[in-house]
This record gives structure tokens, C-alpha cells and sequence, in this order.
């Protein structure tokens, strides 16, 4: 992200200004921002950007809301009164200034309503019918390779590979076409690995990664990239002992916490998994690292 001067980005590109303070009369679905993170940018995959004004905090939520009603956003940087809405927060460094937070809609059950039992009248035996094939999405394309790339985690599963580079890169391309909830892939060593998103970046020589936008309407859980040394203290539902490197540990948690539907965050520390129904006080603590794991629907 390369930050100017409002004059002259004013003067590049059109933008829009939001007045935090005048879309509290706004309905917008349900969302979750989580805190923000001060001096930290995530540097890339920007889909758009918005004028904000007000205070810091009339601001953050004019960019959250702004997250939440763009399609494929799944965060902001917010720098100089501008909000940069992002796709990934695959490039999150070190940015004084600047602050970014993470923003996706939040998917809950509705509590059936209970309706009375209509009296039985007797239907005749329908004609059955086939059940239609589904078919991929269409219109869905695979990005630009990213060599060299791997994006860690969050895979759905992965499959073998066969031909010249090409021809393994359509493999794969075609494969995560046909998985809704597939936004990107990584292939490596002739095996394609489906992903949910493509965050964590990661230099792995021979390794190639590519971008698949999903398809509208999708919902998917994703880990976050895990944040070094800090805690979510407090909201724990339950823990789970971890074993192998720092990866292994760090994809356990995240595979427990997406299959349990109270989970939305871990931490991990001393190969021990703390499972938390929110991030709720983000604390420094040596050794540990910790991911929100948002419901995103794209």
C-alpha cells in the first residue's frame, strides 16, 4: 500500500466519503470487526479505497462498514483518513500510523419458529424425477501464478497432478472451479492443495499458488495468520493437546476450532490449543500465537 498525500489521491481516483457519524440509520447484515491492530498494514490485494471522516473511531467503523458491504473484502488498512479495503491480509507488516482490523459477516442459526401442524390431505405419488447434476460455477477464473508461493493452511483437500506445468495448473484451476467454498490453490511436487483463501505467505521454492475468486454467496470458516507473541485471554470453550512443528500445530488448531461451532478464535502455547468464542483481550505473551477464525461470506 503506498500511502500519499489526500491531495493527491483526491486527485487521482474518485472516491467516497463516508460520514461514520451518519450511517448508524444504516441496516447492514451482521459483521464482525475484530480490534484493531495499531501500527500494523496489510500491505496489498486491495480491491478499493474510501474517503472516512471523523474521529479514529468514527472512522474504523466507516471502514468496517464499508468491509462489510464490498464483495471479496475481508479487511481495511486505515491510513491518513483513507480506508484501503482489502482481500487478504496476506502482507500484514509493520506500518506506523496505520491501523488494520479484519471484517467478516457473522453466520448464525435462527431459532425455528414454531408454526402448527397443518391436518394431512392425501397427495397423489409424484412422478419422480432425476436429480440434476450440479455443475462448476460459471464465469469463475483463476488469477496470475504466484511462484515460488505458498499460502499455509486452510486447505479443503488436495489431489494429484499429471502433464507439463501448464497442464497441471489447469488441473488445478478446473478442481477448485468445481468446490464452491475453494478461493485459492497451491501447487507443489505435482499435488494441487484446495484452500479456502489464500493467507500466510510463505517462500517455497517450486511451489505456485493462484487466486480463485469464490463463488457469490459462499460462506467459509478460514484462520487468520496466526499473530507471534500475543494472547486472546479470557472466552476459552474448551483446549486440545497439539504435537509436531509449529505449522502442525498451528494447522490443528485451526482445523479444530473450524469444526467447532462455538470456536472463533485459538491460542496456541506450550503445544497446547486454547479454543475462545471470541478474540476478546488481545494481550502480549511470549511464545504464544493466536488466529480469529471468521465465517466469511463472499
Amino acid at each position: 500500500m503506498h500511502v500519499q498525500s489526500t491531495t493527491a489521491l483526491l486527485a487521482l481516483m474518485a472516491v467516497t466519503t463516508i460520514d461514520a457519524q451518519t450511517t448508524s440509520n444504516v441496516t447492514a447484515p451482521p459483521r464482525v470487526c475484530t480490534a484493531p491492530e495499531t501500527n500494523f498494514d496489510y500491505y496489498g490485494h486491495d480491491i478499493s479505497k474510501v474517503y472516512v471522516a471523523g474521529n479514529q473511531a468514527d472512522q474504523l467503523q466507516a471502514c468496517c462498514d464499508a468491509c462489510g458491504k464490498t464483495r471479496w473484502c475481508i479487511g481495511f488498512s486505515l491510513s491518513n483518513s483513507f480506508c484501503y479495503l482489502k482481500a487478504s491480509d496476506a502482507g500484514r507488516r509493520a506500518a506506523p500510523g496505520v491501523v488494520s482490523s479484519l471484517n467478516a459477516y457473522t453466520t448464525w442459526t435462527p431459532t425455528p419458529t414454531t408454526t402448527p401442524t397443518p391436518t394431512p390431505t392425501p397427495t397423489p405419488t409424484p412422478t419422480p424425477t432425476p436429480t440434476p447434476t450440479p455443475t462448476p460455477s460459471a464465469g469463475r477464473t483463476c488469477g496470475a501464478p504466484i511462484y515460488n508461493t505458498d499460502y499455509y493452511g486452510n486447505d479443503i483437500s488436495n489431489f494429484g497432478t499429471t502433464g507439463d506445468f501448464n497442464n497441471m495448473l489447469k488441473q488445478c484451476c478446473d478442481g477448485c472451479k468445481a468446490v464452491a467454498t475453494c478461493g485459492a490453490y497451491t501447487l507443489a511436487n505435482n499435488v494441487c492443495y484446495l484452500k479456502t483463501v489464500a493467507l500466510s505467505p510463505r517462500t517455497v521454492n517450486g511451489a505456485t499458488t493462484v487466486i480463485v475468486p469464490p463463488v457469490p454467496g459462499t460462506s467459509v470458516r478460514y484462520c487468520s495468520s496466526p499473530e507471534v507473541n500475543y494472547d486472546y485471554y479470557g472466552n476459552d470453550v474448551g483446549t486440545v493437546q497439539v504435537t509436531g512443528d509449529v505449522n502442525a500445530m498451528i494447522g490443528q488448531c485451526c482445523e479444530t476450532c473450524k469444526k467447532n461451532s462455538q470456536c472463533n478464535a485459538y491460542v496456541l502455547f506450550d503445544s497446547v490449543c486454547y479454543l475462545k468464542s471470541a478474540t476478546g483481550v488481545r494481550s502480549i505473551k511470549v511464545g504464544a500465537m493466536a488466529a480469529s477464525v471468521p465465517t466469511a461470506t463472499w
